[in-house]
């Protein structure tokens, strides 16, 4: 499934880039942490009523062993909108052995909107993923062997929801599927050659603008410079004087793993 990042985030981009990513930052406030904890419980609750999430402190958590916290890392003002860069770890200690990390900007034409926003990020792209792997489900025509001192593995890739911007947004989703997931799945291969762990993951953002690439992609929360190679090479097909950008999040894990 493709979903269209909102338009806001586009304009916010040019934004930072044509004033060279500086804006004056905002103090965060309390408020704005209890109100994304409460946008998020109650959406999330929305979404999957039969997990029955709970807030407790600053920790949002389901009986099915699901933890999730956020921070808000800084709130900047534009003019006619707001964004805050938002993070999001969500844990499962019976099944993952580290904290999944998502990092997003929320836009809106004000401080309740932006953080809607990004509460809204949050669920239509990492957390379907998350939840999938968690109850053991995955699509077989994604799945792969790994050969390695150990043996040979069967693994399962879980491909999130790719949020597409700009020029992406008129492209088949079959296209964009294949198409980034040819040149990112022999990155996730290695990786997993000799690695430990049932579940490991990957999460990118990548756009191009006035022939400029910018973005980012992280394999379990550390930086992943081959994933970033890959995806240049993906993305260096794309017009150099347009606009477009895709964010995606895919896990992986062993067949038969706990």
């Amino acid at each position: 499934m493709k979903i269209i990042i909102n338009t806001l985030l586009i304009a916010a981009l040019g934004l930072l880039a044509s004033c060279g990513g500086q804006q004056p930052k905002m103090e965060v406030l309390p408020e704005y942490e209890h109100y994304l904890n409460q946008k998020l419980l109650e959406r999330i609750n929305i979404e999957y009523p039969g997990l029955d999430f709970k807030l407790t402190g600053d920790e949002i958590s389901a009986p099915n062993g699901i933890s999730i916290k956020t921070k808000i890392i800084n709130h900047q003002v534009f003019t006619g909108s707001e964004s805050f860069q938002v993070h999001f770890f969500t844990s499962n200690k019976g099944l993952f052995k580290r904290t999944i990390e998502e990092r997003l900007v929320g836009l809106g034409e004000n401080d309740a909107t932006a953080l809607s926003n990004g509460v809204e990020s949050f669920l239509e792209g990492q957390f379907p993923v998350i939840l999938t792997c968690i109850e053991m489900k995955h699509s077989p025509e994604t799945d792969f062997d790994i050969t390695d001192d150990s043996g040979t593995g069967h693994w399962h890739s879980i491909l999130g929801n790719i949020q597409v911007q700009g020029n992406l947004s008129h492209n088949p989703d079959s296209l964009i599927y294949d198409k980034t997931y040819s040149f990112i799945k022999p990155v996730l291969t290695e990786k997993l050659k000799n690695s430990s762990g049932d579940f490991h993951w990957l999460r990118y953002y990548i756009s191009k603008l006035n022939g400029k690439i910018i973005g980012d992609c992280y394999y379990d929360n550390e930086p992943c410079d081959e994933g970033m190679e890959a995806l240049k090479k993906y993305v260096s097909a794309w017009p150099d004087n347009d606009f477009a950008g895709q964010k995606q999040f895919i896990m992986l894990r062993k067949c038969g793993g706990k």
